[in-house]
């Protein structure tokens, strides 16, 4: 168990900030929050910490990035809600088969336009499910968007040794970038040890020190009343 016995689930966000300094929230892949709930996210959360948000599949896998600006607008704007705290914004596109898109030439074709219309004042980042359109290009034109890549550990997506464009997490640290990892265990059924047990296996290689989040100052809830 993580959370104390009895505690209201209400309640989890501000115990779980008191134990990690980000989250990765998935409800917003199935539609965007009202700003009263994303307000209380932040009111609820110490400074510092940090809310990664999933673009709403209305975008990623219905419209597919097409006729979407006004839903996109609409998700920007009561995400800004969160301020400082609103960290990488991920568009998880679904796995495209040939019905969707030719070729990945064909994505890039609809995908480069859109990148161009993002605002700079975000943090966007990509997750793609077709492995053979991952290669040095396409990293490129992420690179030159400021787009992030994600990262995934699924047997059927490749592993980071084996993306010839870029290193392991602590390589890329040592460059000065910005690392944002999240955990989940459907097997053990318990993310935040395999949280702990990473961190274990970070200090067992002699790598400098995991910093704790700050104390919250009040105890709260991700969901309002």
């Amino acid at each position: 168990m993580f959370y104390p016995k009895g505690m209201r689930s209400a309640d989890y966000l501000a115990f779980y900030a008191e134990h990690f300094h980000t989250v990765e929230v998935d409800s917003t892949f199935y539609g965007c929050p009202t700003a009263r709930t994303v307000n209380n996210w932040g009111a609820r959360t110490p400074e510092g910490f940090i809310f990664s948000v999933k673009v709403p599949q209305v975008i990623t896998h219905e419209k597919v990035l097409a006729d979407c600006d006004a839903d996109l607008k609409e998700f920007l704007d009561t995400m800004s809600v969160l301020g400082p705290k609103l960290g990488p914004i991920v568009f998880q596109f679904p796995f495209f088969s040939r019905s969707v898109f030719r070729d990945r030439h064909e994505f890039l074709d609809r995908l480069v336009p859109f990148l161009a219309k993002l605002p700079n004042s975000h943090k966007f980042a990509i997750e793609m499910r077709n492995r053979d359109w991952l290669d040095a290009e396409f990293a490129n034109l992420l690179r030159d968007h400021r787009i992030a890549f994600v990262l995934q550990d699924r047997s059927f997506m490749p592993s980071p040794a084996e993306l010839k464009f870029d290193d392991f997490c602590y390589q890329m640290r040592k460059r000065g970038v910005i690392v944002f990892a999240y955990a989940n265990n459907h097997f053990g059924g318990h993310a935040p040890a395999t949280i702990k047990q990473f961190q274990q296996l970070w200090q067992a290689k002699g790598l400098p020190e995991l910093s704790n989040p700050q104390k919250a100052k009040q105890e709260n809830s991700l969901f309002p009343d």
